[in-house]
């Protein structure tokens, strides 16, 4: 009994430092659409629906060893606090999922690109509005990016760059 527990203690640890060892960030964020053009007469058709957030994230292997991630059985979420309050958002990033399977050997990475309206279906979001600078300076800075497939999972650690 002694040696089981000791066996799976050092699993757990093991498990734990080799997620610790990949690093997912978000490398850049292009937001558009923060004020719709209102004074022009022609106008885009998705112009009221919010700002346009693109992520460009990237997957690193820091391990030594090689890494299997599934992305056509994954699932990305967008995640954000606003005021306490959490809102999230699934996404498919094209041509990523169309995947099956791909190996991360030491120090490879994968980049991963998608976009959304990001307050479109929340709270948030208002046909009305026509200024969402100060909703995003609240809801940016809680921008998480989680990346889960049958195996791993992996939470983005920052933002390195935001262009306005």
């Amino acid at each position: 009994m002694k040696r089981f527990v000791i066996f799976t203690i050092i699993l757990i640890l093991h498990s734990v430092s080799l997620r610790s060892q990949v690093t997912f960030v978000i490398e850049e964020l292009k937001i558009s659409n923060i004020t719709p053009n209102l004074i022009d007469e022609t106008f885009e058709e998705d112009e009221y629906d919010g700002p346009y957030v693109f992520f460009k994230c990237l997957l690193i292997n820091e391990n030594d060893s090689s890494i299997c991630i599934f992305p056509s059985k994954s699932i990305i979420k967008v995640t954000f606090n606003y005021m306490n309050e959490n809102y999230t958002t699934e996404v498919i990033a094209i041509p990523f999922v169309d995947h099956d399977k791909l190996i991360l050997n030491h120090k490879d990475s994968i980049p991963i690109f998608f976009g959304l309206h990001l307050f479109l279906g929340t709270p948030l979001w208002s046909e009305y509005k026509n200024d969402y600078r100060m909703t995003l300076l609240g809801s940016i800075p809680t921008l998480i990016v989680e990346y889960v497939d049958p195996n791993l999972k992996f939470y983005s650690s920052r933002i390195k760059r935001v262009i306005l």
